[in-house]
């Protein structure tokens, strides 16, 4: 396969910085990943013993906190139509029901829960970095890799949720697409929606990336594109799932209505709400609602029309998209974390930050963020 030109806006030097040695797409992203699981599963506990005056029961207990629950009570249990556990619609079947194979080898549930996000963390890694030396040179791989792995809410990515397994697909799809390998993309990208609703935002992406590898002509267009028809497929499995456990299969809708306060809304009605929310409020409330959901969904919104000219096209797509499914919310409530699945940003941060002082600029925010949220949220406090 022939190696992609750089978008338009890209500097033709900064592209061989060092090329890629054979192997380096693995050995680095998964040293990453090995060193980030440890090192946080490794702090987190410290942290907890340290800031509660007592030991934690287990390494791994602490991390199981909000959402965490609910997916591992999927897990355990399924959904039901009891008024007590009816809002558990909500959160899409695949990555509990991942678990419960590795939950039979290894009796844990949490433990398996941890170990499919621990696999699907390294998965995206290596990902990304192979995406990344499709256009740009070894250096910025790795510095997108490394600005993942350290984003202020990436240690959801260690935790019982769905953003590794969600991350993973959605590298994989373009990766796949990237390669020619439309069935793969259409099929990775159907498992991506039945995961998050978020994976919509692979259709128009992957549609113009198709256009893309075809010159923008129409009449070169084949029976491949036909295999991103899987990607909804996923949702409507999910919507099959919610019709036979609930009797209705739109009932999410109104469990995030009811439950989240979320209904479709210009973004500015979001950060009104988060903004009034955080006044008055206590200092940690103010700083997690200020600087971080409004502060750092604003900011993914404005890098991503900046990134317009920088970026490949299919790549933009999919980040206005998946910005806007979360964006265009009622209520701003996790955004920070949502930004997660965005990795376009990390690549475009990977290519500005060649200045020595933008790097660590980035490395210190991050860095010291990821810890001083992660220490809340292995104590149970609420963060995104």
């Amino acid at each position: 396969m022939r190696r992609s030109r750089a978008p338009r806006g890209y500097a033709a030097g900064a592209v061989n910085e060092r090329p890629a040695t054979p192997g380096s797409d693995l050995r680095q992203p998964l040293a990453l990943a090995l060193a980030t699981i440890l090192g946080s599963y490794a702090l987190a506990w410290l942290g907890y013993a340290v800031l509660s005056d007592r030991l934690p029961e287990s390494v791994l207990g602490i991390w199981n906190r909000w959402d965490a629950v609910h997916y591992l009570d999927i897990a355990r249990d399924g959904y039901s139509a009891d008024p007590e556990r009816r809002f558990l619609i909500v959160w899409l079947p695949l990555y509990p029901w991942l678990t419960r194979a590795p939950a039979l080898l290894v009796g844990d549930v949490h433990l398996a829960a941890l170990l499919v996000s621990g696999a699907s963390y390294a998965a995206a890694l290596v990902l990304l970095h192979r995406l990344a030396l499709l256009d740009y040179s070894a250096q910025v791989a790795e510095r997108a890799t490394l600005y993942l792995a350290i984003f202020p809410t990436a240690y959801f990515l260690h935790a019982a949720y769905t953003e590794a397994l969600f991350l993973a697909l959605v590298l994989g799809s373009f990766y796949a697409a990237r390669c020619g390998r439309w069935a793969w993309a259409g099929a990775l990208g159907g498992l991506a929606s039945f995961t998050r609703i978020t994976a919509f935002g692979l259709i128009p992406a992957l549609l113009v990336e198709y256009l893309l590898q075809n010159g923008w002509r129409r009449r070169k267009l084949d029976s491949d594109v036909l295999w991103l028809g899987l990607i909804p497929v996923g949702f409507g499995l999910y919507m099959l799932v919610t019709w036979v456990e609930l009797g209705d299969p739109l009932a999410f809708l109104e469990v995030a209505r009811e439950r989240h306060f979320k209904t479709l809304a210009p973004p500015w009605v979001g950060v009104e709400r988060v903004w009034a929310a955080a006044q008055g409020a206590g200092p940690r409330w103010m700083l997690i609602m200020t600087v971080y959901e409004i502060g750092l969904g604003l900011a993914a919104l404005a890098l991503a029309l900046a990134g317009i000219l920088r970026l490949r096209a299919s790549y933009s797509v999919f980040w206005l998209v998946a910005w806007a499914n979360f964006g265009f919310n009622s209520w701003w409530i996790s955004t920070a974390r949502y930004l997660l699945v965005l990795f376009p940003a990390f690549l475009l941060l990977a290519l500005w930050s060649e200045r020595r002082w933008l790097h660590w600029s980035l490395c210190t925010f991050f860095g010291s963020s990821y810890v001083l949220l992660m220490l809340l949220y292995v104590q149970g406090h609420w963060t995104f």
